[in-house]
């Protein structure tokens, strides 16, 4: 058995989190969030850039939690699933990645009529 490391887990969250359209508005507020809190970093797009992947996933899920806590109103969007990805662990993650495989193969099955995983 293959064991990712922190830093595995770390870019594979944040890549499904970047591949997720409903989190887009999200890293433009994140970047904002950034700009204002290192304003001597405003005209340095990689050092930016670099910040965010390292802490939107934190971020994000800070942000949630807070929003939901605080009553606010959390866009359609946010779905249970999309509190399970702001939340994900190690192997939750995973299995969340290869239920919405399977789910989008079963999809592409009942759209096409035949099976794409080799059934």
């Amino acid at each position: 058995m293959i064991t990712p490391t922190s830093t595995d887990l770390h870019v594979a969250h944040l890549c499904v989190l970047q591949n997720t359209t409903a989190v887009g508005l999200y890293f433009a507020e994140h970047m904002a969030f950034l700009l204002t809190r290192y304003p001597e970093h405003e005209n340095d797009e990689m050092w930016l850039k670099n910040k965010q992947n390292e802490t939107f996933p934190k971020w994000f899920k800070e942000k949630i939690a807070s929003d939901l806590v605080d009553g606010k109103e959390v866009p359609q969007e946010i779905s249970p699933s999309m509190y399970e990805l702001a939340n994900a662990r190690t192997t939750s993650m995973y299995e969340s990645i290869e239920r919405s495989r399977k789910r989008r193969r079963r999809r592409e099955d009942d759209e096409y009529g035949a099976s794409t995983d080799g059934r």
